[in-house]
C-alpha cells in the first residue's frame, strides 16, 4: 500500500508519497499563463505517477472556502483533473484545520508551524509549506489507515476529524 498525498494550490502544489521506506516529496509549479495546457500537463504527470508507483490510496487537503470565486474554480479544475488521472484509486479530502490540529496540536497553526513540526517529527527540511503540508497529509492518511484498518476509505473524511487525537498520538508515537 502506498499513500499519495496532495496539498493542492493555485501556483505550487505539494506532493508526497512513500517509495519503500523513503518519503518522496516535491512541488508542482504552475505558471498560470495557459490554464488548459497546465491542466493537461497535470493530467499527464498524475497518470505517469499512477503508472510508475504503487499508489493505492490518495489523501488531499480539502478546499478552504475563503478563496475568491475564480480561485475556487481553478482549484476545482485541478481537483477534477487529479481525480480523472488517478481513477479508480479512491481519494479522501481532509480539512486544512484538521491537518494543522493533528500535526501541530493547533487548528489555527501557521504554515510555518507545520514546516517546523515536520522537521521535528521526521528530520526533513522542506523547501516550502506545500511540501510540508503534503508530508503531513500523507502521515495522517497512513495513521488513519493503520488505526482504523479502514476498508471503506472513500467515506473516511468525517472519521479522520473524529479520531484526530488518536491519529496525532499514532504519528508522534512512531516518529
Amino acid at each position: 500500500m502506498s499513500m499519495l498525498a496532495i496539498d493542492g494550490a493555485l501556483k505550487h502544489s505539494g506532493i508526497s508519497y512513500r517509495r519503500n521506506d523513503d518519503i518522496i516529496f516535491y512541488t508542482l509549479d504552475f505558471k498560470g499563463s495557459d490554464v488548459v495546457y497546465e491542466l493537461s500537463e497535470l493530467y499527464r504527470h498524475f497518470a505517469l505517477l499512477k503508472e510508475k508507483e504503487d499508489i493505492t490510496h490518495i489523501i488531499r487537503e480539502g478546499l478552504a472556502f475563503g478563496y475568491a470565486n475564480w480561485a475556487c474554480t481553478r482549484l476545482s479544475e485541478v481537483s477534477g483533473v487529479v481525480r480523472a488521472a488517478m481513477y479508480p484509486i479512491p481519494i479522501v479530502d481532509v480539512a486544512p484545520k484538521t491537518v494543522k490540529k493533528i500535526i501541530t496540536g493547533k487548528g489555527t497553526a501557521s504554515k510555518q508551524d507545520v514546516m517546523i513540526a515536520i522537521q521535528e517529527l521526521l528530520g526533513i527540511e522542506t523547501t516550502n509549506d506545500n511540501e510540508a503540508d503534503a508530508i503531513a497529509i500523507m502521515l495522517i492518511g497512513e495513521a488513519y489507515m493503520e488505526l482504523c484498518e479502514c476498508n471503506n476509505w472513500i467515506y473516511g473524511v468525517k472519521k479522520i476529524s473524529e479520531c484526530s487525537i488518536d491519529i496525532a498520538a499514532s504519528i508522534r508515537g512512531k516518529h
